[in-house]
């Protein structure tokens, strides 16, 4: 069974707020990690997070894709 997109999009946003302890509301599409306030040491449990809940292993060239783009 597929995943539908806002169900992902929700994990997703729910990972990055409980990681940096913020709102759910502040985690947007114009928002970016290090505007909320995470180092690199966030954005790799985050990344580590993301790759556990889903089962998915996010590698060297798509983790510079991501950090590129904005949510």
């Amino acid at each position: 069974m597929a995943i539908e997109i806002n169900e992902t999009a929700d994990k997703i946003i729910s990972i990055i707020a409980e990681k940096l302890h913020v709102d759910r509301e502040a985690v947007n599409p114009q928002s970016t990690l290090q505007d909320l306030g995470a180092d690199s040491l966030d954005m790799v449990d985050i990344i580590m997070k993301i790759e556990e809940e889903f089962g998915i292993e996010i590698n060297d060239e798509m983790l510079k894709i991501c950090i590129m783009f904005k949510m």
